[in-house]
């Protein structure tokens, strides 16, 4: 009996299945919500600059708050292209759309969740930024926002 139960366990695990059902457990490690912040770096051993951020995720992907005329800068002020400007904040975001430290108290990963505390979720054009871009700014923030 127990050689059936190890088999069928590893049968599951092998064919990608999700959770099992309530009386063998979980298959793989539960993920948390992709609204929680965790203020750690998730990689301590790979550090993140504002140019390398800059050029990887908001040139790719932030249109809105880069580009010369867009409406990220012209209505919300949020300037993503420049250190200091990011820095200062935008109009709903005075000095907090980044707190050194502390991506989850930042402003800039709030608006990648599902619930911003105002207005819409970033990026404004419909679909969610990709996770690994996500975690490239939680991970910035975490560092301290280096230049």
């Amino acid at each position: 009996m127990k050689r059936l139960f190890t088999l069928s366990v590893l049968i599951a695990l092998a064919s990608g299945c999700g959770p099992l059902d309530p009386e063998l457990g979980s298959a793989t490690a539960i993920e948390p919500p992709a609204d929680t912040c965790a203020i750690v770096d998730s990689d301590p051993n790979a550090s993140i600059d504002f140019e390398m951020l800059r050029d990887v995720v908001f040139v790719a992907e932030c249109s809105c708050h880069v580009e010369t005329g867009g409406i990220g800068r012209t209505e919300g002020g949020l300037d993503l292209a420049d250190y200091d400007a990011l820095m200062a904040g935008g109009r709903n975001s005075p000095e907090t759309a980044v707190i050194a430290g502390d991506p989850c108290a930042s402003l800039l990963v709030q608006k990648l969740g599902n619930a911003p505390p105002f207005g819409a979720r970033m990026p404004f054009r419909g679909f969610q930024l990709a996770d690994p871009a996500q975690q490239m700014i939680t991970d910035w923030i975490a560092e301290g926002a280096p230049r």
